[in-house]
């Protein structure tokens, strides 16, 4: 799993937003209520495109 089709996921449920929020967390909410987060910050990507 990547960040790319995390993000997919996320924004396919209705009424989805997506911003970046307390620095570097990617954050997905429904409705101004937090569902997911991604630390982007602490992740990176490896040659086969995996997220470790």
């Amino acid at each position: 799993m990547n960040v790319d089709s995390v993000r997919r996921y996320c924004l396919s449920f209705p009424h989805a937003t997506e911003n970046l929020q307390w620095g570097e967390d990617l954050c997905f909410k429904i409705g101004g209520k937090i569902f997911a987060t991604i630390a982007l910050i602490y992740m990176f990507q490896m040659p086969t495109g995996e997220v470790r």
